[in-house]
């Protein structure tokens, strides 16, 4: 069943998919790693398929974030995990010489975001007053109590816009 968040984004032209979540303590550790690679192939081909028709493209280059230097602990693991997954499956269209990674500190920057103490909300906000023309970014500059909770944008906003700012971080260093 979707919840309301999803059903928002969704009329909001995002695409949402969903995996299930995992709990410590689920399932023993040999059948809870065999769930989460069944996961990570699964959600990689969703997001192919998603992008299939770019794929296509000769001239396609991927760009990704890289992980913190302070990034620890069994979840970033499972992130790393589920990333290289992708990448590998990605190299049957792309190969890995366009494929790129920009640092999270090099996307903060390029969002005017990476003064110490700047967070996920001044990242959201960057998004918002660059005013990209897409529904997701109109219907929070309009419409922003449509996309938040209490206060906090629903969950995977602040995913999508780290995608934006990985993208406008490719294109910078791809002008240099």
């Amino acid at each position: 069943m979707e919840d309301k968040w999803q059903t928002i984004l969704r009329e909001s032209n995002v695409g949402v998919h969903m995996i299930p979540r995992f709990k410590k303590g689920d399932e023993k550790s040999s059948e809870l790693m065999n769930l989460r690679l069944t996961d990570s192939i699964h959600l990689a081909k969703s997001i192919i398929g998603d992008l299939s028709t770019y794929l296509l493209e000769s001239d396609v280059e991927l760009a990704f974030e890289g992980f913190s230097f302070a990034s620890s602990g069994d979840a970033v693991l499972q992130l790393a995990g589920y990333k290289y997954i992708l990448m590998s499956e990605l190299l049957y269209y792309v190969p890995i010489e366009r494929m790129y990674t920009y640092s999270p500190l090099t996307i903060k920057s390029i969002a005017k975001c990476s003064k110490k103490g700047m967070k996920k909300k001044e990242m959201i906000d960057a998004f918002v007053n660059d005013k990209p023309e897409c529904l997701l970014a109109e219907v929070m500059r309009k419409n922003p109590e449509k996309l938040k909770k209490k206060i906090n944008w629903v969950e995977g906003i602040d995913d999508i816009v780290d995608s934006y700012w990985v993208v406008k971080t490719h294109e910078e260093k791809r002008k240099n």
